[in-house]
């Protein structure tokens, strides 16, 4: 749904949001820095309205960015450890695309080793992994198919019986005919 009103630079939330985040142990300069923050980083550039009140959405923002009780979430990239393994939401979300475990499996030490020698750091090795597993599946199913075809195309056409051109002689394939049947 497109914004028909967008926020104002000058929204304030009101005294009943104001008054809760007070008895939740904010003060009021946090309250005010982080109105800042709402309005121009948050909902102004933000195509969607939301479905309830700005006073209600930034009483969200404020009790999910401050909440001392809620597990420290980490946004630091990390390295990949030598023996890092993925979770299990990594499996059931590649189940879900009908890559089953045991492909998955197969892929950990090659991807595991790639990015260690890289050295790279990232949030969410599992989202990592498992796009690394979906092309690689997706890399498997095209080869096998293509594999598939090639040996349709053999037994329709017995000139390519012999596979690979390099398997004939220059002659063979000059005289053959059997592609004009």
């Amino acid at each position: 749904m497109k914004k028909t009103n967008r926020i104002s630079l000058v929204w304030q939330p009101c005294l009943a949001a104001k008054s809760q985040l007070l008895q939740a142990g904010f003060d009021k300069d946090t309250i005010q820095m982080q109105r800042n923050r709402f309005v121009l980083h948050y909902w102004m550039f933000s195509d969607e309205q939301p479905s309830v009140s700005y006073d209600t959405v930034f009483y969200r923002y404020m009790t999910e960015a401050y909440d001392p009780d809620a597990p420290a979430k980490s946004t630091d990239a990390v390295p990949i450890s030598e023996d890092w393994k993925p979770s299990q939401a990594a499996y059931d979300a590649l189940d879900r695309l009908g890559i089953g475990q045991d492909f998955a499996e197969t892929q950990i030490k090659a991807f595991v080793l790639y990015w260690h020698e890289q050295g790279c750091e990232h949030r969410d090795w599992n989202s990592r992994f498992a796009q690394h597993v979906r092309y690689q599946h997706d890399q498997e199913v095209e080869k096998r198919s293509g594999r598939a075809q090639r040996e349709t195309d053999k037994k329709s056409y017995p000139s390519i019986r012999g596979g690979s051109t390099r398997d004939r002689s220059l002659e063979e394939d000059l005289t053959d005919t059997s592609w004009a049947r």
